[in-house]
């Protein structure tokens, strides 16, 4: 949500440069792999198990350091903490 707001707000600038094909390749299936064994680790493994005890509790948990993950992301933080804090809530649920 901080990077989308970011943008929109103009707070980030897009350099003109030519499209380096080879770092597309090698950089598009690294962030798939990434992004599906973060959702596999977090919202699979931890959340059945913290779930099975009490589901709140797991869905919080869960939410909570899955936004943890995400709150050094560009731009996440570039609202205050209000914003930031928005954003951890909407990330994490």
């Amino acid at each position: 949500m901080g990077n989308l707001v970011g943008a929109v707000a103009g707070d980030y600038s897009f350099s003109k440069r030519p499209l380096d094909l080879t770092a597309l390749l090698l950089t598009v299936p690294v962030l798939f792999v990434a992004a599906h064994y973060e959702e596999v680790l977090i919202r699979g493994y931890l959340l059945q198990a913290w779930g099975r005890r009490s589901p709140v509790i797991g869905l919080v948990v869960t939410s909570v350091l899955f936004a943890a993950l995400h709150a050094a992301n560009p731009g996440f933080w570039a609202h205050g903490a209000a914003g930031g804090l928005l954003a951890l809530a909407g990330v994490g649920l």
